[in-house]
């Protein structure tokens, strides 16, 4: 038997009395914790990324997503006249995955010279 019950549902679970002192001990010291811990995560991040031009490249693919999406709205409301118009934000897993698909199959253009690149 699989149990279905979700996160939400257990965070919902009353505490019993003789725990809740000790978890609200618990949580109040771990949250100092968690702020150090999350201030490292994007100090990491930020040395990650810092002088590789991902600011520029990140500002240009959000660009093109949008006009992508916007693209590919107007096609499938030409497909169906009944489709319902998905804003490009927020931008979730699926939304990328469309566009993904389109970036690895279109055509490039090559930056050396003026010729679209075919893959």
């Amino acid at each position: 038997m699989v149990d279905t019950t979700t996160v939400s549902e257990l965070l919902q679970l009353p505490i019993p009395p003789v725990l809740s002192s000790t978890f609200d001990a618990g949580i109040s010291t771990l949250n100092p914790l968690m702020v150090i811990a999350h201030k490292n995560r994007l100090a990491l991040s930020e040395s990650m990324i810092e002088g590789k031009g991902t600011e520029d490249a990140y500002g240009r693919h959000l660009k093109d997503y949008e006009a992508f999406w916007d693209r590919f709205q107007c096609e499938q409301l030409k497909e169906n006249e009944g489709h319902t118009t998905i804003p490009a934000h927020p931008i979730v897993g699926e939304k990328v995955a469309i566009f993904l698909e389109y970036e690895l199959t279109r055509p490039k253009v090559c930056s050396i010279c003026p010729i679209f690149i075919v893959n």
